[in-house]
């Protein structure tokens, strides 16, 4: 992403999930120590977000995430967070 967003003179970055991770996560996670993969995976994310702002301190990220499922106070933080899924627009 690093090298993309040099080359490109990326603007925006979108974080996207259309899937559920918990079936993954529950898969991958060693007897005794559940939950320890969406442990790694959040703080990898995190990780992520963190290098891409000290990086590029202009770009803008976007958070959208399936419904609002991996929007938390740490995603807002770094994040512009625009959640509208088809099932909170029940009016439109």
């Amino acid at each position: 992403m690093r090298k993309v967003a040099a080359r490109s003179q990326l603007k925006r970055e979108g974080r996207l999930c259309s899937q559920d991770p918990l079936p993954f996560w529950l898969r991958h996670d060693a007897p005794g120590r559940r939950g320890i993969t969406e442990a790694h995976y959040v703080a990898g994310k995190y990780a992520y977000l963190d290098a891409l702002v000290t990086r590029h301190p202009n770009l803008t990220i976007g958070g959208c995430a399936g419904g609002g499922r991996e929007i938390d106070i740490e995603a807002m933080r770094r994040a512009q967070v625009n959640s509208r899924a088809d099932g909170m627009c029940a009016n439109e």
